[in-house]
């Protein structure tokens, strides 16, 4: 909604300003197309590549502890 090309400010303003970029320049065929669904994915992605490493990470650090209980009294 408030596209700004000289304020590049996240992953969604710089795929725009790539996509305005690539237009005029003979290389379309390389351009992304753009649409709800390319930015519902893009967000899912980084959503769960941000949060499964930290799930994953938490699920070892409490089994470790679980099956060494002399680690839990320090």
């Amino acid at each position: 909604k408030n596209f700004d090309e000289n304020d590049i400010r996240d992953l969604a303003d710089f795929i725009i300003h790539s996509d305005m970029e690539m237009k005029g320049t003979g290389l379309e065929q390389y351009q992304v197309k753009l649409n709800d669904v390319f930015y519902r994915q893009i967000l899912f992605d980084m959503f769960i590549g941000g949060t499964d490493t930290s799930r994953n990470t938490l699920t070892w650090a409490i089994m470790l502890m679980a099956n060494h209980p002399e680690v839990q009294k320090k």
